[in-house]
């Protein structure tokens, strides 16, 4: 009963909250659910709730969608290199439980598929302040061919 009313409350304060504020506020893409490792020094990453905004979400049990679509991660690059233009960063969503190998998988297939610019999206310690709705943020990784030059031998 407890959490039904923690539930409610939350509900009610953040419905209360929009009306209160008098910025617009963009809506959140719609996406797969996982619970990304948290971290504190993670730069903003605003981008990644625009419309456009590619995303591939790895979850705890090794499965990987394109947006909420789920995919074949044997042809993920094939799937997201049509998106790929100028400047477009390719934003990554893991779960905290993914298995690392996955995690390699999707930044492999990114730099088959020609992205310069990847990001991990990660939960932040920090609260937000409230009526606030905080923009994602994650950490910018180099892809290319000369990622490869620096990852272990064994990964390679």
């Amino acid at each position: 009963m407890k959490q039904i009313l923690v539930v409610c409350l939350v509900a009610f304060t953040l419905t209360a909250s929009r009306g209160l504020s008098s910025q617009a506020v963009p809506p959140m893409q719609t996406g797969i659910t996982v619970n990304m490792p948290a971290t504190n020094n993670a730069m903003a990453m605003p981008d990644a709730d625009e419309k456009g905004a590619l995303i591939v979400t790895l979850t705890g049990d090794g499965k990987v969608y394109v947006g909420t679509r789920l995919i074949d991660p044997e042809v993920l690059s094939k799937e997201i290199s049509p998106h790929l233009s100028a400047g477009k960063a390719l934003y990554i969503k893991a779960d905290a439980r993914a298995p690392y190998a996955g995690i390699t998988k999707v930044l492999d297939a990114a730099t088959a598929a020609g992205f310069e610019k990847t990001v991990l999206l990660t939960n932040q310690n920090e609260s937000p302040q409230s009526g606030t709705v905080s923009s994602p943020k994650g950490f910018a990784i180099v892809t290319g061919e000369c990622s490869t030059a620096h990852r272990p031998r064994h990964l390679l």
